[in-house]
This record gives structure tokens, sequence and C-alpha cells, in this order.
């Protein structure tokens, strides 16, 4: 009995977290939601481009690259990028690793804070806390292609 009712709670489970993200989800270029926009003391311009050949380029906050001296500052950087799969009996995100070789025209090797994926329905978002865990997000979602367009003629 106790064997047939973790089978249907791990069956419910498996049905109710979807299926998992793929690199093809992913690949794109992606904005801080505007309730994010907040958090960015000296720009607008935020975004991370996700390549399918693995790597990125980004200009993001500081709070990502976990900098205590400005955190609100735009980062500018390209490097590698990889999904990286948690324990699903944790329920812990999927997440994604950026792992920088150039940050502001610097030769470094340096892994910012995660991304954590969040899938809701047919949508995705990129997520890390700004302070603590748990605590307030800084939320990236990706571009349309109808606003990709619109920002190419800029």
């Amino acid at each position: 009995m106790i064997l047939m009712c973790l089978s249907a709670m791990a069956s419910a489970l498996i049905v109710s977290c979807g299926k998992p993200v793929t690199t093809s989800d992913l690949i794109g270029t992606w904005i801080p939601q505007t309730a994010s926009r907040k958090w960015l003391t000296t720009t607008n311009h935020c975004e991370i481009i996700l390549r399918a050949d693995g790597s990125f380029q980004a200009a993001v906050p500081g709070y990502l690259m976990q900098s205590e001296k400005d955190p609100g500052k735009i980062v500018v950087g390209k490097g590698q990028w990889v999904i990286d799969r948690k324990s699903k009996i944790e329920l812990d995100n999927d997440a994604v690793i950026l792992n920088f070789s150039d940050i502001d025209g610097k030769i470094v090797n340096f892994v910012c804070n995660v991304l954590k994926i969040q899938r809701a329905k047919d949508n995705i978002n990129l997520f890390f806390y700004v302070e603590d865990e748990g605590g307030e997000r800084f939320v990236f979602e990706r571009m349309t292609a109808q606003a990709a367009s619109q920002d190419v003629g800029k």
C-alpha cells in the first residue's frame, strides 16, 4: 500500500513538472522583466544572449557577479554557458551557469552566480536572488521575435 502511494506521488510529481528545459529552449536574447529594472543603477541596457554553440555575451548587473562594490552597475562580458541539472528529488531548479572568459575587456575565468530556470506553462524565465536566497528575484525573460526585430533598427 505504501509503495503504491509513493508510486502515485512520484507519477504526479513527474507529470506536474513537465518536460525538462533543453538547450534549444534557452537560445536567444534575455532581458530583465520591468520589475527587475529597479535594481539597475547605471543604465537600462541589460541582456544575456545565449547561443546554440554554447557561447554567450552579456551585459548584466553586478548582483549576478556577486559584486559588493557596485552591485547595480552593468558588467559586460562573454564566455560559455551550460545547463546544470539539479536533483529532482530535492526539487531544486535547473540552472544556467555562465562561465565568463572576458569581463569588461579583461581575460578571466569566472563563474558567476547561477541563473535558475523557472518554467511556467509555455513560459520560461531565468532568475537569481538579488540579496538573500529566497528573497527578491532579478528575472530575465526571453525577448520576443517582434521586440528583437524592432530593437535591430535602433
